[in-house]
């Protein structure tokens, strides 16, 4: 009895911080879906507020697109790694966005990341 209590508190606090992680996040960001063209990203996002940064990988192009979370202000290269929002795009498609993201294909390419701040 005592399992089934601590089980459904468990999963109650997992959607609690699913729903509040979605309430903060990025607006714009709904907008987004992976395969996009980087023109079409441009048109949701803006321009980066952070220099592109981009990779020739096995023969991929990648590209890390950086951009201010919603609500942030000053310059972007002072603001700290959580404040920013990265889109990572594979040969012109977006693959994907978010840390997890970018550290994912960033290790996968043997990518330089900034450390988490």
């Amino acid at each position: 009895m005592l399992f089934r209590h601590a089980s459904t508190a468990a999963v109650i606090a997992v959607f609690t911080l699913v729903s509040s992680a979605c309430q903060s996040e990025d607006p714009r960001v709904a907008s987004l879906q992976a395969g996009m063209t980087k023109d079409s990203v441009s048109v949701v996002m803006g321009a980066p507020d952070v220099p592109l940064k981009a990779y020739l990988m096995g023969g991929q192009y990648i590209e890390i697109l950086m951009f201010r979370s919603d609500g942030q202000s000053g310059p972007a290269d002072d603001l700290p790694r959580k404040s920013l929002l990265p889109l990572v795009i594979v040969d012109g498609a977006l693959t994907g966005w978010g840390w997890a993201h970018l550290d994912s294909v960033a290790g996968q390419h043997n990518i330089p990341v900034d450390p988490a701040q």
